[in-house]
């Protein structure tokens, strides 16, 4: 009889687990350009149209090079300790960033700026 309600429990969570999945997807668009940020202030915008290799000054000293090729960006290079900017490697995804902790670098891939949400309809 507890396998029973178990079972039944179970098939509930799951089934929860599947509406919440269709209903609130994580944003997956593909990117066109990308805003960099450094310490919460928005440093430029670049296209990822065209490929390109920059370098960004960290207030510390430090710095961070980043590359864009084939419509992707990542942090190529960066003299931080732990390096973890430069092992999140390529992004062209919306909604996941890559981030350098100790130089305050955010790299935000945006897409197509859409000019109505679905909550105004």
């Amino acid at each position: 009889m507890k396998t029973k309600y178990w079972v039944m429990l179970f098939a509930a969570v799951a089934a929860a687990c599947v509406t919440a999945i269709v209903l609130f997807p994580l944003p997956q668009g593909v990117a066109n350009s990308a805003e960099l940020y450094q310490n919460g202030v928005l440093l430029c915008t670049v296209p990822l149209d065209e490929d390109t290799r920059f370098t960004v000054p960290a207030p510390d000293g430090g710095s961070n090079t980043v590359a864009v090729s084939g419509g992707r960006i990542r942090v190529e290079q960066a003299d931080c300790p732990d390096k973890l900017c430069v092992k999140q490697g390529w992004s062209r995804t919306e909604g996941y960033p890559i981030v350098c902790l100790p130089h305050g670098l955010v790299i935000q891939p945006k897409g197509r700026q859409v000019d109505f949400d679905a909550a105004a309809h």
